[in-house]
């Protein structure tokens, strides 16, 4: 077996300068930024690096679609023992997006397959996303394109003769999959290691000596009409700057003699905080009021793909169906349901009071086990059958990777991690495009939004537009529906049998089921904590002293990072690739405060982040930074709330 590992050069996101951006086309200009090997790419190769050690023979090829300059990362993947490198540049592949993107490197891995640099058998490792896009889409949209298996978010992996068996993560935990028929794609995280931190000389003399396969258009077998800028499916129509959420206040220094006056000052503004009402519901995505439906460009319902938690609606997917319910009136249409399992009434129900007026259950979809092309085989044929205009998944582990495979099946547009989605009217050329689907996202780590529509020049063929919607970005509100009436859809497309043995990871012994969203109030770890002693000796009596005095549970919940280490299991993570939480208050404690960890946390009320490091990322998004060791500080806000407790 070879595999093709691919390789994306990425801007330096901490250092974007304001010229770098082309805001007509709504795109970067690379050769403005710092670039670099995209860190979960380098995973991906240490995972092949992995598989030649333990099966001698493998061979390794990098591939890359950038400008010239990627060369120089092309030559440090074969430094660090890639066999070879092919690099795709050319003008014509810029401004791509994701979609337009996956379909030219997937043609390319043919064409190696054609030119004899990979054998017939192979596997493509990839990192699960890039810092710049963020959107985890490019990896599972090569392998719909592929019509291959898609092996998400892997922890570890093992080699023998045979086949390969990763540990992945899903929603429901760690499974550990056994590879049948190949190719497939697989694709790293930071669960798993990174490459060494050096090579040596020799290695990088043999990669400057090396000849890097360079194609342009013409060398590759491609449709024109779905590379670059004019074959992407979707156009960035808006950049704007975030808008700021949180009101940072100054940073109080612990290490100052003043700081436990502070400390008791900061505590009553807290508790008089925690009993003020909560904040109101995200701003309404559509007038939920009745009114003549305008003209459209597109012609079908609103669907939403949801997904169900212990028997019931999850609270993403309650969000999901209010919002087609409001976009739904606008234009005039019916807002649908399409729920993995078999039909329920109790969901039907939950469908209903959101404002579904129709649901269409998928029995094929039922049960834990995570089969991504199985599944997206079956919801792509049910979303060509219904022909929605509006589709909207959620941005979860699981929306994260089934959206996008199920978007390059349709060959459609997909937007990822949406915060806001309306519908209105669109100029294109001088023309008014009506009634399209406008979607919301940040972009660049959180540094820009950009807004993103998908416009299709043949508007009956029944592609959609698409969005993944991130969890508590939208209102659950909307005018119940009087029924939901409901459908069973049994898919003909089964995928064929891939040879896939999978199966859960058991639970370590102790460890119970948690929902962080249940918790008002969070006490959130990172590795600034250090380790599970500090956890139990420091943050337990903080957290427990917490729900005495508020009266209220209290949660713990913790970085990726923490987890990757093994202080905490899953379950308590807090982030991308973990839980999306919307406390009342949240204690960030030695936590960074990078991205991933900010999707899942920005919208709590009040964020209180103590960290060492008074130029950590969350300073300069935290309500209220108390600058100081972890261990410092909470032993001194413990005994002030056991104190006012007694009292």
């Amino acid at each position: 077996m070879d595999i093709v590992t691919l390789a994306k050069f990425v801007p330096d996101i901490e250092r974007i300068p304001p010229d770098a951006w082309d805001r007509e086309r709504g795109t970067l200009i690379r050769s403005r930024l710092d670039m670099a090997f995209n860190p979960l790419d380098r995973v991906a190769l240490r995972m092949a690096l992995d598989v030649r050690r333990a099966r001698p023979g493998t061979r390794i090829v990098a591939l890359s679609m950038g400008p010239p300059g990627a060369i120089t990362m092309l030559r440090e993947a074969i430094a660090y023992g890639a066999d070879g490198a092919v690099l795709l540049t050319d003008r014509r592949f810029a401004g791509a997006d994701t979609i337009a993107t996956a379909y030219t490197l997937s043609r390319a891995v043919r064409q190696m397959v054609d030119a004899g640099i990979i054998g017939e058998d192979f596997a493509v490792f990839s990192g699960m996303q890039s810092p710049d896009g963020d959107t985890a889409q490019v990896p599972a949209q090569v392998a719909s394109c592929l019509d291959a298996p898609l092996y998400p978010y892997v922890r570890d992996l093992a080699a023998d003769d045979g086949r390969l068996e990763l540990t992945c993560l899903n929603s429901v935990g760690f499974q550990r999959v056994r590879t049948g028929r190949r190719p497939f794609v697989a694709t790293g995280t930071q669960l798993c290691p990174d490459l060494p931190f050096y090579v040596t000389l020799d290695d990088m003399q043999r990669a400057n000596e090396a000849q890097v396969v360079v194609w342009g258009r013409d060398d590759v077998e491609l449709d024109d009409r779905r590379i670059g800028l004019d074959g992407s499916r979707t156009r960035v129509v808006d950049i704007f700057e975030p808008e700021r959420k949180h009101q940072t206040a100054e940073p109080v220094e612990a290490d100052d003699d003043s700081f436990p006056r502070q400390a008791r000052e900061l505590l009553e503004e807290w508790r008089a905080a925690f009993g003020q009402a909560e904040s109101p519901e995200p701003a309404e995505a559509q007038s939920a009021t009745a009114h003549q439906p305008a003209e459209s460009y597109y012609r079908g319902d609103c669907a939403a793909l949801c997904e169900p938690a212990e028997g019931r609606l999850a609270a993403v997917s309650r969000e999901m169906i209010a919002a087609c319910a409001r976009m739904a009136d606008v234009l005039g249409v019916e807002p649908l349901a399409i729920v993995p399992g078999r039909p329920s009434q109790v969901i039907a129900d939950e469908l209903a009071a959101c404002g579904a007026r129709r649901a269409w259950f998928v029995p094929e979809l039922a049960g834990e086990t995570f089969r991504v092309r199985d599944r997206a085989l079956a919801l792509a044929e049910l979303i060509r059958e219904l022909r929605p205009q509006i589709v909207v998944a959620p941005a979860t582990l699981t929306g994260r990777v089934l959206a996008p495979y199920v978007s390059a099946r349709l060959d459609c547009g997909l937007t990822a991690d949406c915060s806001a989605l309306r519908v209105a009217d669109f100029e294109r050329r001088g023309e008014g495009v009506p009634n399209v689907l406008f979607q919301t996202r940040p972009a660049l780590g959180g540094n820009i939004m950009a807004t993103i529509v998908s416009i299709y020049n043949d508007p009956t063929s029944g592609r959609p537009q698409m969005a993944t919607v991130r969890p508590g970005a939208l209102s659950g509100k909307a005018s119940p529906a009087s029924e939901c009436l409901v459908s069973t859809f049994h898919s003909s497309e089964r995928g064929g049998v891939w040879g896939d043995r999978i199966e859960l990871e058991p639970r370590p012994e102790g460890e119970t089921e948690i929902d962080l969203k249940d918790y008002e109030v969070l006490v959130s770890v990172g590795m600034g904590v250090g380790d599970r002693a500090t956890i139990d000796e420091v943050i337990e009596p903080f957290r427990s002293a917490l729900e005495e005095w508020l009266g209220v549970p209290v949660g713990l919940g913790c970085s990726r990072a923490v987890v990757d280490a093994g202080v905490l299991p899953h379950a308590h993570q807090v982030g991308q690739t973990g839980g999306v939480v919307k406390p009342a208050f949240y204690f960030a404690l030695g936590i960074s405060g990078a991205i991933q960890h900010k999707i899942g946390m920005e919208n709590a009320r009040v964020i209180v982040a103590i960290n060492r490091d008074p130029e950590a990322p969350i300073a300069g998004f935290a309500d209220h930074f108390i600058a100081g060791e972890v261990e410092q500080v909470l032993p001194v806000l413990t005994d002030i709330i056991r104190a006012q407790s007694a009292g």
